[in-house]
């Protein structure tokens, strides 16, 4: 039987949520289970993720690249995030 390109992807990100996140931690069954609710979301260069004081509404995992942490637009940064 021939996977579906979306039954595919969600096993490899099912895979890196195994290998390479905190939520290794978990058991399988339940990084599935949750891996059903997850967007993968594309940003760019200078895409603002969030700022500081918005409510949290989400959980975000680098998959690849990295992100820049800083108090605010013009300060100097603070970490970077793989």
């Amino acid at each position: 039987m021939i996977e579906s390109l979306q039954e595919q992807e969600r096993e490899q990100l099912v895979q890196f949520l195994k290998e390479r996140s905190i939520l290794r931690l978990l058991d399988d069954r339940i990084i599935h289970g949750l891996s059903l609710s997850l967007v993968e979301k594309h940003c760019g260069p200078g895409h603002i993720v969030f700022k500081e004081g918005d409510n949290g509404d989400g959980l975000y995992i680098i998959k690849q690249g990295s992100v820049e942490v800083k108090r605010n637009a013009d300060a100097k940064p603070i970490a970077y995030l793989t």
